[in-house]
């Protein structure tokens, strides 16, 4: 009778092993991440660390990352490593596992969560430069290095909201009184991350008066192959000249005390080399940095150049 109970005994574990079910001592085992620490963020390329209790020579070490299998070591001490290990931006889902040896049945897991960020979240703004003076058409350039939520705020009211900006992007914020604005953008990255930005800016929507030209008088007979025109302007303004079909012929710049000087050449003065009093008529407009024009006025002189 014993010997018969202790064939049954043998028979029931060979068939045990041979269907893969795990043996008495795999109800104790056991294995562990001991790196990177649950929760913690790092790098994408590190090593993973942990223990385990499983005899290496009767169990497979598998590390499941992201639903993905990766094959390790155990040693005989009791530790294991799996070194250069790869993983994507954001979380990454880490399991350590011990397996048979066929990889068919899973004795004892360890889970733990580990996130990977690229470099610091930037946030730029590009155009306009910091204190320009721009024009109600204005619009705000800027870059951003990771997929965001861009909050912008105009002099502390807002906010309006910017989704999925990536890269480079354009605020178009509808400055349309004179004015000095400060807008502040608030970027929040895919990752939580923040970065903050700002610009100030004075919009000039008001073209400068018209200039004046002071002398020649009209009245002159301009006789020479070159003549030089003077006038008045807004200070630190432009004047550009144009022809009497309104073409642009040339430009100036008004100086700090409100005067400016342009000289029509020879050449823009040639076909008038007739000896016989011809009239020559002229316009001129003010406009200033950010691209406002002034009414143009027109002067007409006689000439008469041999």
């Amino acid at each position: 009778m014993k010997l018969r109970i202790g064939i049954v005994v043998l028979l029931s574990a060979l068939v045990s092993a041979v269907a893969g079910v795990a043996p008495a001592q795999a109800e104790d085992l056991s294995v562990t991440i001991t790196s990177p620490a649950n929760g913690s963020t790092g790098p994408s390329d590190i090593s993973v660390t942990g223990t385990s209790n499983a005899d290496p020579s009767a169990y497979r070490l598998v590390l499941v990352v992201n639903g993905e299998d990766r094959y390790g070591t155990l040693e005989a001490d009791g530790t294991w490593e799996m070194m250069f290990q790869q993983f994507g931006y954001g979380w990454n889902t880490l399991c350590a596992q011990i397996r048979n040896l066929d990889l068919t049945v899973t004795y004892a897991s360890y889970c733990s969560a580990y996130r990977v960020l690229p470099s610091d979240l930037e946030l730029l703004i590009t155009s306009p430069n910091d204190g320009a003076t721009v024009s109600p058409t204005v619009t705000i350039e800027g870059y951003v290095t990771y997929e965001s939520t861009i909050k912008v705020f105009v002099d502390g009211s807002g906010p309006t909201v910017l989704q999925g900006v990536s890269g480079s992007f354009v605020y178009d914020g509808g400055y349309i009184a004179d004015g000095t604005y400060t807008t502040v953008f608030e970027a929040t990255d895919i990752y939580g991350r923040t970065a903050t930005a700002s610009v100030t800016f004075t919009v000039d929507a008001t073209a400068p008066p018209t200039p004046t030209v002071t002398s020649p008088s009209p009245k002159r007979v301009i006789t020479t192959q070159e003549f030089t025109v003077t006038g008045t302007g807004e200070p630190l303004t432009h004047v550009e000249i144009r022809s009497a079909s309104g073409e642009v012929t040339g430009t100036t710049d008004v100086a700090a005390n409100g005067t400016w000087t342009y000289t029509f050449t020879a050449h823009e003065l040639a076909p008038y080399y007739t000896a016989r009093r011809t009239s020559y008529t002229f316009a001129v407009a003010g406009y200033d940095d950010v691209g406002n024009y002034s009414p143009a006025r027109s002067y007409t002189y006689t000439l008469k150049i041999a």
